[in-house]
């Protein structure tokens, strides 16, 4: 019953909308397992991607949103891909922009979508993570890498 609750619980913590799902030959991600007690998010003078791994693994790679073997939007967010599936990959919801941009934020629809101005770009759908997006802190950091060139 546990699981069966989980699984309702992070569908609907997506989107909201008709979740556009891809089948990827991606493995289960237990987040659980994910330490962050380390992380400063608060210091974003050294953002680098590991810190903003910790934070996607933590608040958006659950399975049946961003990590399993049906993604929302098809972005796997699973440690191991994320990179991949953000930098310099053209984002679903608005036209015309990557998910993340190196070096510029301000155009980057990821930075839109987690401060919940992705409709001002274009965009569609909820603030993500849903429902209460990251705390500002985790976004700075997000965004302080992004413009750093969004180094791996």
């Amino acid at each position: 019953m546990r699981a069966w609750m989980m699984l309702v619980l992070g569908i609907a913590a997506c989107d909201g909308g008709e979740p556009i799902v891809e089948d990827t030959d991606s493995q289960d991600t237990d987040v659980a397992d994910t330490d962050v007690s380390d992380t400063d998010v608060s210091d974003t003078d050294g953002a680098t991607f590991a810190a903003v791994d910790v934070i996607l693994q933590r608040s958006c790679a659950t399975y049946g949103c961003h990590a399993g073997p049906e993604l929302v939007t098809g972005l796997d967010l699973s440690s191991g891909q994320a990179y991949g599936d953000l930098v310099n990959v053209p984002s679903f919801e608005a036209a015309g922009l990557d998910r993340v941009k190196p070096g510029d934020a301000a155009n980057s629809y990821l930075i839109a979508k987690l401060a919940g101005e992705q409709e001002s770009v274009g965009g569609a759908g909820d603030r993500m993570p849903s429902p209460f997006g990251l705390s500002a802190d985790e976004l700075d950091l997000i965004t302080a890498w992004v413009n750093a060139g969004a180094p791996e």
